[in-house]
């Protein structure tokens, strides 16, 4: 997964976005649960996926989109996965990536190659994170 992710966000062709996308939806699936959730988290999925939120390329944005979904699935079940979120500087991206993605919005710039379905998965995208700095 952390290679794909790499891959993704380095633009270099190794692994395909689509791959990193069905990575990301089996990750979704897994984290549905208290136990999936936990053994993901020992497995070291929350500092994998923190990257992501990083990456601003339009392309991406489904991809950062999941990212933030299985991201809040970790704060919902497991306390410690907060915590380590907080620890690697998530909540810090978090801000960060709200505040470009509420730029974006009052600027009312959509770039040369966004479309709608991608400007409605950004206004997801920062509603999903704004619970986290609850």
């Amino acid at each position: 997964m952390q290679k794909a992710i790499d891959s993704v966000i380095s633009d270099t062709s190794k692994w395909s976005v689509h791959f990193a996308e069905a990575l990301l939806s089996l990750v979704t699936v897994l984290v549905s649960t208290s136990s999936g959730c936990s053994a993901m988290r020992e497995a070291g999925f929350i500092p994998t996926l923190i990257p992501l939120l990083k990456d601003t390329n339009p392309q991406h944005l489904h991809l950062v989109e999941k990212a933030v979904r299985i991201l809040e699935a970790f704060m919902d079940y497991s306390n410690p996965a907060a915590a380590l979120f907080r620890d690697l500087g998530g909540l810090d991206d978090t801000i960060s990536r709200l505040k470009i993605e509420v730029s974006h919005v009052e600027n009312g710039g959509k770039q040369p190659d966004e479309n709608s379905e991608s400007s409605a998965r950004s206004v997801n995208t920062v509603r999903s994170s704004s619970n986290w700095a609850r």
